[in-house]
This record gives structure tokens, C-alpha cells and sequence, in this order.
């Protein structure tokens, strides 16, 4: 309730800003370019250009307000600026029906963009696409008008980045939101909201600050990443798209994946946290256990090696973990690399929010004696952008004379005395080295003892 009354404050305090700051009814006055209902742009001299009076380009950078008039309209800013003095709007939607503002940059505004369907009846089913709305007080207002599609812009430093108030069946999707100071996106008395695949980072600087996502009247929230919020969200919705499509990544869930299925009961990680994410009255049943980045996804998430020390000649075994955490069926090639030499590559196929081990025996015979990094890498498949996790370094391994188990290229008392201190112990047991077990057959005996004994004295 706190969080509530503080929100509720807030709002009345930025609407009274905006009431000051922006004098929301259009007025004529100079530093304004009005797009009219029949096409023409006045003043005629403004840097937008339009050939069908429809689509309408920015030729060079703005630094004036935009109102718009007319209906079924694109203002394309062919990626211009488009700037204020601190208050007042960029653009200004009037409001207008199917409207759209694409690849424009828009800073230093009391709003950015704004929407408002009271005065003249609800309308709505504006686009707002690919923009970079930054350094205003709202980058994106909206009130009274339904059906708004918000994709894919840069929504960040301003005082709260998205604000829909009073607006039902939008669709917020892939936008990053990130640093603004009160709230990253604000939805006041909405229904029917979906609100997918957003990064929604570093929003609000307090626990008075309404934080990554305000939310009142639900939604269904699923796919965004939520990192380093404060708070990261509040309110009512459906906080997952079920199984398995999964719910959102959450920087702050420290939960671990250990099974899967939809009551995450059977062995296997599937990328989906094994216990739900909750936070005040908020529920997300399945987690993410890493940032969504789309439908495709492949990662490796471990590469562990039986030994880290080897004598020439003999072998280690080499385990490589990788996950499926899109929503297809997918097939690939993994590679196994000591430092650029190829160990094999294999051919994987992983259904949906499955995983699988890679278990292979790297015989050392031909191998030169030295430092090795081992490697494994996916190839990224069709569909994929975040690629980073696909390749995976374990660490290093040292090929050396059978015996020398410190590593020190040498085999001397230092490696008798150790093999000797555990003599006789197998895998079960806690005082057990593989790297003494120079035969790796799973235990320290007489057979690893010979074979150090053989090398005594040698060096290399």
C-alpha cells in the first residue's frame, strides 16, 4: 500500500508538471509545425518533405514541436533529431486514428510523444516504432485511447519512460527501457495489456520510485528481462506465458535449475528456474534462468574435464552441458577445441527447453607436451541474436610425462610423496586426485605408481 499511495503521488505530482510544463491543447504559435487533416505542413519551410501525404521524412534535424492533425499518417525521422527547450511536446498525436512515428529521435521534451483521446473520444491504434525517446519527462504519453502498438524503441533517461493511463489492449514489445529515474513503464487503470520481450533495466533510484514496471488492471507480462529495478515491478497481471514458454528473467532470482517439465520434477535443466520468482503479491511460476533473447536460443553452459593434469599418451574425458532455451526444435553443430586444434565435433539435436551432456575421451597420443585451453562452441543457428553464450572456455589443461602430477615438468619426490599420500583411494572418496590417477581407471594403485616410477627423474 505504501508503494501504491506513493505511486498514486507521483502520478499527481507529474501531471501537474505536464499541466505547467506542456500546455497540452495545441496553440498557434511559432516553433510549431503543424501536419493539417488535408496533408499540408505548415510552416512550409519545416524540414519534412512528403510525397503522397501520407509518409512524411524529416530532412534534417527538428527543433520545434510537431502537432499532427491528420489520420492514417507515418512520420518516418529517417533517423534525425528531434528536439525541445525542456518542456512542451515533441510530437503530438491530437489525437489522431492509425498513426504511426518511426526512426526518430526525440529528446528534451516535457513529453516525447504524446496521445491524448479525452477531449475528443477515445481513438487509438497508433505505432510507435523504432524510436529513441530520451531525456524527457514522459518519453511516451498515453490517455483515454486503446489499441497502441509500442515496439522496438530506445525508451531511456527520463523521468518515466513509457506512461499509459487510462488505456486498454496495448502491446509493448522488444523496447529497451533502461535509467529512467521514477519509473521505466507505467500502466494506470488498464486491461488487456501485453507486455513482451522488453529489457527493462536500472528504472527508479528509490524505494519510493515506482521502480521497472507499474502495472494496475493486469496484463499478460512474459519474455522481458528485468535487471537492477528499484523496485523491479508492482502490481496485478499474468506474469508467465506457462509451459514452455516460460515467464521473464529476473536479475535478482537466485534459483537453480536442476529439473524441468511444467512442474519442474523431472532431471534435466530446461533454462527455466526450478522454484517460481516472487516479489510482494507478484508470482512468476516460471523464471528465467538467463535474459530472453528470442525464439532461438542455444548456450553452453558448462565444460568440465576429468583431469586438469596428463600424462602424454594417456586420456581425460571432456563433458560439454548445453541448453535449448527457445520455443523449436533445433540442430547444431558443438565443437570441442584444444587451443585452435579441433578434439571432434559433433552434431546435436535438442527439442524445446531440453538439455543434453556431451560426454567425449580425449586420447592425448601425438599431442605435443604443454598448456591446452579447452574450448567448446555451438554454431549460432538460424533466428538466434545473442550468440555470446554459444562458445564456453573450461580453462587449461597440461600434457605432460606420465607422473607428473603437480605440473611442474618434472617427475620428482614431490609427485611420489602425493601419488603415495592417497594411495589407494577411488572416485568415492574425498581425498581422491584424477590427476594422480594417470590411467584414469578411477582409482590410485600400484599401476599409476609404475608409470610415475618409469619417468623418475625426467624433465622436459
Amino acid at each position: 500500500m505504501r508503494r501504491l499511495a506513493s505511486g498514486i503521488i507521483v502520478i499527481l505530482l507529474l501531471t501537474s508538471m505536464l499541466t505547467l510544463a506542456l500546455n497540452i491543447q495545441p496553440v498557434e504559435a511559432s516553433g510549431t509545425i503543424y501536419i493539417r487533416a488535408d496533408g499540408s505542413v505548415e510552416p512550409s519551410t519545416a524540414n519534412i518533405t512528403s510525397a503522397d501525404n501520407v509518409t512524411y521524412y524529416f530532412t534534417d534535424n527538428i527543433y520545434d514541436s510537431i502537432v499532427v492533425e491528420r489520420d492514417n499518417i507515418v512520420i518516418d525521422g529517417a533517423g534525425y533529431t528531434l528536439q525541445g527547450t525542456g518542456s512542451g511536446t515533441g510530437i503530438d498525436l491530437c489525437p489522431i486514428s492509425n498513426g504511426t512515428v518511426k526512426n526518430t529521435k526525440i529528446t528534451n521534451f516535457g513529453t516525447g510523444i504524446y496521445y491524448d483521446g479525452w477531449i475528443f473520444g477515445t481513438y487509438g491504434n497508433c505505432t510507435i516504432v523504432g524510436n529513441t525517446l530520451s531525456n524527457n519527462v514522459h518519453g511516451f504519453y498515453c490517455y483515454n485511447s486503446d489499441s497502441h502498438t509500442i515496439i522496438g524503441n530506445n525508451v531511456s533517461n527520463n523521468i518515466q519512460g513509457i506512461h499509459i493511463y487510462d488505456s486498454n489492449n496495448n502491446v509493448l514489445l522488444n523496447n529497451i527501457v533502461s535509467s529512467n529515474t521514477d519509473a521505466g513503464i507505467f500502466l494506470f487503470v488498464t486491461r488487456g495489456n501485453t507486455i513482451s520481450a522488453n529489457t527493462i533495466s536500472n528504472n527508479g533510484v528509490s524505494d519510493e520510485s515506482l521502480g521497472g514496471l507499474w502495472i494496475s488492471g493486469g496484463g499478460k507480462i512474459f519474455h522481458n528481462n528485468f535487471v537492477d529495478n528499484i523496485p523491479q515491478v508492482w502490481g496485478s497481471g499474468v506474469w508467465d506465458n506457462g509451459y514452455p514458454s516460460g515467464g521473464n528473467y529476473w536479475s535478482d532470482y537466485n534459483g537453480t535449475d536442476l529439473f524441468g517439465s511444467r512442474y519442474q520434477n523431472e532431471t534435466g535443466s530446461d533454462g527455466i528456474g526450478d522454484a517460481p520468482y516472487v516479489i510482494d503479491a507478484i508470482t512468476d511460476n516460471y523464471p528465467l534462468m538467463k535474459t530472453y533473447a528470442g525464439p532461438h536460443d542455444i548456450g553452453i553452459t558448462s565444460v568440465n574435464t576429468s583431469k586438469t593434469i596428463v600424462g602424454e599418451d594417456y586420456s581425460l574425458n571432456i563433458k560439454v552441458k548445453i541448453i535449448n532455451y527457445g520455443e523449436q526444435p533445433e540442430t547444431f553443430n558443438v565443437t570441442i577445441k584444444a587451443n585452435s586444434t579441433t578434439i571432434k565435433t559433433q552434431t546435436v539435436t535438442l527439442t524445446n527447453r531440453n538439455s543434453t551432456t556431451i560426454n567425449l575421451t580425449w586420447n592425448t597420443t601425438g599431442w605435443d607436451k604443454g598448456n591446452y585451453t579447452i574450448t567448446a562452441k555451438a554454431t549460432p543457428i538460424p533466428g538466434e541474436t545473442d550468440t555470446a553464450d554459444n562458445t564456453f572456455i573450461d580453462g587449461w589443461v597440461v600434457i605432460t610425462l606420465p607422473g607428473d602430477v603437480d605440473g611442474d615438468r618434472d617427475v620428482d619426490i614431490y609427485d611420489i610423496v602425493r601419488m603415495a599420500g592417497i594411495y589407494g583411494t577411488t572416485e568415492e572418496d574425498p581425498q581422491y586426485d584424477p590427476n594422480c590417477d594417470i590411467d584414469g581407471d578411477g582409482d590410485i594403485d600400484i599401476y599409476d605408481i609404475v608409470a610415475a616410477a618409469g619417468n623418475y627423474g625426467e624433465s622436459w
